[in-house]
């Protein structure tokens, strides 16, 4: 196990990124050839994941843009504390409503998922969703916070989106 100097959390051997917090838990070696970057055993040059990850930080100014796969338009939202992600009901109002892109269908709870702004971080959180998130491919534990990062791929359930950060159109 390897240990985040950051928040101290417990990652398995071989990861280079902390799941819980996105601290980088140690240089990335990288080779390049024929225009794309794989992982290679030699050193050709140290990398940090923000050269090919993208940016973990929202400025002020910026919105949230959620592209939802199979869909063409998006939902773009300001951020200044807390979006809740879920559908829509009498019983239940949330900032970005996924019934429009089959959330009931596809398993989102009324009270999916929470975003966090903490200064210039985004953060998501599971609610107790009964079919939970995930943040390219990982779990994320209700309660647990996970930084979000431009162009992650986020799923509430079934249903599959990306987290994109940008300027107001």
């Amino acid at each position: 196990m390897v240990t985040c100097t950051q928040c101290q959390a417990e990652n398995n051997e071989g990861e280079v990124i902390c799941y819980r917090c996105g601290n980088l838990l140690s240089p990335v070696v990288v080779k390049e050839q024929a225009s794309t970057r794989h992982l290679a055993n030699q050193t050709d040059k140290l990398a940090y994941p923000s050269d090919y990850w993208g940016t973990r930080t929202l400025n002020p100014e910026s919105l949230v843009t959620f592209k939802v796969k199979g869909f063409d338009e998006v939902l773009q939202k300001p951020l200044e504390t807390e979006l809740i992600l879920g559908r829509s009901s009498t019983t239940a109002e949330v900032d970005v409503d996924l019934n429009p892109y089959g959330g009931n269908e596809k398993g989102v709870s009324r009270r999916h998922a929470k975003m966090i702004r903490k200064d210039d971080l985004i953060m998501i959180t599971d609610l107790g969703s009964a079919n939970a998130t995930y943040i390219n491919g990982q779990k994320v534990e209700v309660d647990e916070e996970r930084i979000v990062r431009d162009g992650d791929e986020l799923r509430l359930g079934r249903l599959v989106m990306n987290v994109l950060f940008g300027k107001p159109a």
